[in-house]
């Protein structure tokens, strides 16, 4: 059986509303609230795996309900800091917060930048019991007995090697593909025949016909058609549009309108994909 995946957040950098903005989408969303207000993209599944520690973990923490010291596998696309901010995971170790003694160790899981970034952050992670475990692109892993985690490689951060997942459970495949623009042949290639059961796409760039680094509507309808064409989505598939930017120029009434036609869904905070 899957276990519930909670959409914590689904914003780019700036989060929705953006800090200091008063752009019409930012107004917009201060006015209606709700599913217009938005935190920085990240995901829990279950209470065990976390994909992405930007700086609204704490928030996500309360906001879900989430207990972290139960957390033992954290999935990190990238180090770019509104996805990974490691100075929070340091507040783990003694003196700052009490784990129980039965808490198990957490795997935290990263290419070379993330792990440099939590070598320089986390002052003891032997005491804190964090271990650090570098991936790459294009490998399969276990995460636990349950979870098999593939990554592919996204098209974003040109400085380093970010990476979109692929998580199977028993019962369901989700693929997170936030914070990449069109993937490149060799990601395409990659991932022919998986079969998808839900697919979270990056839409950043809202209702324009923008691709590089990240995606705006026209580009999500054809990731999703091409994720289609190889035989990773099939009828019963479900698409959802995340990681949204105020300078996308939509709110989420908005995307409803972009993406419904296309039979693609638009992802909110707190969202729970059973």
């Amino acid at each position: 059986m899957a276990r519930p995946l909670t959409v914590c957040g689904t914003a780019a950098a700036e989060g929705i509303p953006a800090l200091h903005c008063t752009c019409g989408t930012c107004r917009r969303a201060w006015e209606l609230g709700g599913r217009e207000m938005r935190t920085r993209a990240a995901y829990n599944l279950g209470d065990d795996v976390r994909i992405d520690f930007g700086p609204d973990s704490h928030l996500h923490m309360r906001a879900v309900g989430r207990d972290y010291s139960r957390l033992e596998h954290l999935l990190v696309t990238h180090s770019h800091d509104d996805h990974w901010f490691p100075k929070d995971l340091d507040y783990r170790r003694p003196g700052f917060c009490v784990l129980p003694d039965d808490a198990p160790p957490l795997t935290v899981y990263g290419n070379p930048h993330v792990m440099e970034t939590a070598r320089a952050s986390l002052k003891d992670p032997v005491a804190s019991r964090i271990e650090l475990r570098e991936i790459r692109a294009f490998e399969t892993f276990e995460a636990g007995g349950s979870l098999t985690v593939t990554t592919v490689r996204a098209e974003h951060a040109g400085d380093e090697e970010a990476v979109n997942f692929i998580l199977r459970e028993p019962g369901r495949t989700v693929l997170i593909a936030h914070d990449t623009g069109y993937w490149e042949e060799e990601s395409w290639a990659f991932v022919a025949g998986i079969e998808i059961d839900v697919a979270l796409i990056d839409s950043t760039y809202g209702r324009y016909d923008q691709n590089g680094g990240h995606m705006g509507a026209p580009w999500v309808v054809k990731f999703a058609g091409r994720l289609r064409e190889l035989g990773c989505l099939g009828d019963a598939s479900g698409v959802i549009a995340t990681h949204f930017s105020h300078n996308g120029h939509a709110n989420h009434g908005e995307l409803v309108d972009i993406y419904s036609s296309h039979g693609i869904q638009v992802a909110y905070d707190g969202m729970i994909l059973e």
